[in-house]
C-alpha cells in the first residue's frame, strides 16, 4: 500500500470564506473545549442557529483490492494460515536471512553436527487473528536467491526457494515456556516456536570445505541465502487457523547449530538481515465479484489488513450544497461507518481503528485528506481539533466515525472558485502503521437510497 502525503497547499489555499468567519473559526478552535462549550450550552440550539442539515446523500460502496504493502525489514512479522469463514484463505509467510555472530567461524577439523534448530519468538504485545487450536502446517525451504535488507519488498513477493529443510506441524502456543541449551547453558523463553531443520543442512554448514564462506557476512549470505517459511492451507476448514506476530529481532530469535555433543553456534537475526513478509489470499466469489464493478453498490463490503481489501466509498450530491452558487461554511461533516455486528466474534474482532483516505488524482493509491492533519501534525495539544478526525471503533454502537469538515469545505470552495470537481470518493482501510496486525471487518452499508447503513450528515451555514 502506498500513501501519498500531499500537504503543499494545506495552509496556502485561497478561501472564499469572509475574513471575519476565518478569524472567528481560528479563535474558537484555539480555545479549550470547556471554554467553547460554556457559551453553546446557554443556547437552546447548541450554537447552530441558522445552520442547515443535509443527510440524504446517496452513498455507493464496494470492495476492492488494497495496494500491495511494503513488508521489508518490519519491526515485527506475521506467520500462519487461516480459513476465514467470510474472507476465505489467507497465508502469511516469512523470508529472512542471517548474520554471523563472528567472522571466520571454525567448527573444527572433524565436526559432528547433531541438529539445526530455528527459534522464533511470538510477540506477546500483538493481537493474534483467528483461532489456534488447529495445527499450523508450513514448510521451511532454503532460499535460492539473495534477499537484501536494504531493498524494498512488497506483500506480493513470491520467493524463489529450493531444498526442503523442514515440514512442520505444530500449535502456536503463546504462553508456554520453552527451554533449550546453548553451549551448556540453560535458556528459556515464553511463547517460542522451535523448528528442527534437516541434519544434512547441519552437515553442510559445519563442513570444513565451507570454512571460507564465514570470512564475512557477504560471503556467508552468498553461500546460505536464507530461509522461507511457507504456510499451508489445504487442511483448514472454514473458521480454522490463525495468523500471529513474530518478533524476529528478539534476542532469542535465531538459528542454532548443535555439534560435537556439547557445542553450539548461533546465526543471528538482526537489523542488517532481510525480513520480508509474503502474503497470499483466495477470496470467495461474493467478494471477488465486487472488484471490477465500478459504480455498483454493494450493501455489504469488506476491509482486510496486510495489503488485502479496502472499501471504496462514493458520495453523490455533495455539490448540491452550493448548487445556488453561494458559498457555505461547514460546521460539521460526520461520516458514520456501521459494522455488521453478527460478523464479530472473539476470534474475529473489529480493528481498533480504521483510516479514511481518498484515491490519488492519477491512480488508485491511497492519498490523505485534509482532516488527517489532526492526526499527523496537531497544531496544539489543547486544540479541540486534534482528535476531530476520528476513526476509532465504538463497541457500544458498532461504528466508526470520521469528520471530514476540511475536506468537504475545500471540495466546495474549489468548485465555486475554479469549477474544479475533485470529489474522488474515499478509501476505507485498516491502518498500515501497524502492518503486522492481521484483521478484517465487514461493513453494513444498507441498500442504495435507504437509511441505516453508512451515513454522511453535514451541518452547514449559507454565507
Amino acid at each position: 500500500m502506498k500513501i501519498s502525503w500531499r500537504i503543499t497547499s494545506l495552509f496556502l489555499q485561497r478561501s472564499i470564506v469572509p475574513l471575519c468567519v476565518i478569524l472567528t473559526l481560528v479563535f474558537s478552535q484555539g480555545c479549550k473545549d470547556e471554554d467553547r462549550s460554556l457559551g453553546l450550552n446557554l443556547r437552546a440550539d447548541g450554537g447552530n442557529i441558522d445552520a442547515l442539515i443535509l443527510d440524504s446523500f446517496d452513498i455507493i460502496t464496494r470492495t476492492i483490492r488494497e495496494d500491495s504493502l511494503r513488508t521489508d525489514s518490519l519491526s515485527l512479522n506475521v506467520l500462519g494460515a487461516i480459513n476465514d469463514p467470510l474472507t476465505g484463505l489467507r497465508k502469511a509467510g516469512i523470508c529472512l536471512d542471517f548474520a554471523l555472530p563472528e567472522i571466520n567461524i571454525d567448527f573444527g577439523s572433524t565436526p559432528e553436527p547433531d541438529s539445526v534448530v530455528l527459534t522464533l519468538l511470538f510477540d506477546k504485545n500483538s493481537e493474534h487473528y483467528g483461532e489456534f487450536q488447529t495445527l499450523q502446517r508450513f514448510e521451511v525451504r532454503r532460499m535460492e536467491e539473495r534477499i537484501y535488507g536494504s531493498d524494498q519488498y512488497y506483500s506480493t513477493y513470491i520467493p524463489n526457494t529450493g531444498a526442503l529443510l523442514a515440514d512442520v506441524e505444530t500449535h502456536f502456543n503463546f504462553s508456554d515456556t520453552v527451554t533449550w541449551l546453548e553451549n551448556g547453558v540453560k535458556k528459556s523463553a515464553v511463547g517460542a516456536l522451535r523448528i528442527k531443520l534437516s541434519k544434512e543442512f547441519g552437515t553442510e554448514l559445519t563442513s570444513p570445505s565451507n570454512r571460507g564462506n564465514y570470512s564475512s557476512n557477504e560471503s556467508f549470505r552468498n553461500f546460505f541465502k536464507g530461509l522461507a517459511l511457507l504456510p499451508k492451507t489445504d487442511h483448514l476448514s472454514p473458521g480454522e487457523g490463525g495468523i500471529a506476530a513474530i518478533d524476529l529481532l528478539n534476542a532469542n530469535s535465531k538459528m542454532l547449530i548443535y555439534y560435537n555433543d556439547t557445542l553450539s553456534k548461533e546465526f543471528l537475526i538482526n537489523s542488517t538481515c532481510a525480513r520480508i513478509g509474503s502474503y497470499e489470499s483466495d477470496y470467495p466469489a461474493n467478494i471477488s465479484s465486487q472488484f471490477d464493478q465500478g459504480g455498483t453498490h454493494y450493501p455489504e463490503t469488506y476491509i482486510q489488513s496486510l495489503g488485502g481489501l479496502k472499501t471504496k466509498i462514493e458520495i453523490k450530491g455533495l455539490y448540491d450544497l452550493v448548487a445556488d452558487g453561494n458559498p457555505v461554511f461547514i460546521n460539521e461533516a460526520k461520516l458514520t461507518i456501521r459494522v455488521k455486528k453478527s460478523t464479530l466474534t472473539e476470534d474475529y474482532p473489529a480493528p481498533d481503528r480504521l483510516l479514511l483516505l481518498q484515491p490519488g488524482s492519477e491512480d488508485s493509491s491511497n492519498t490523505f485528506i485534509l482532516d488527517l492533519i489532526d492526526e499527523i501534525a496537531p497544531i496544539n495539544p489543547l486544540w479541540i481539533g486534534n482528535t476531530n478526525y476520528g476513526g476509532s471503533y465504538d463497541s457500544k454502537t458498532s461504528t466508526y466515525t470520521f469528520r471530514i469538515n476540511r475536506h468537504l469545505q475545500k471540495l466546495l470552495d474549489d468548485f465555486l472558485a475554479q469549477g474544479t470537481v475533485n470529489n474522488r470518493g474515499f478509501y476505507l482501510i485498516i491502518p498500515s502503521d501497524r502492518p503486522v496486525t492481521a484483521s478484517r471487518v465487514v461493513l453494513e452499508n444498507g441498500e442504495l437510497g435507504m437509511r441505516g447503513g453508512i451515513e454522511l450528515k453535514v451541518t452547514y451555514i449559507k454565507l
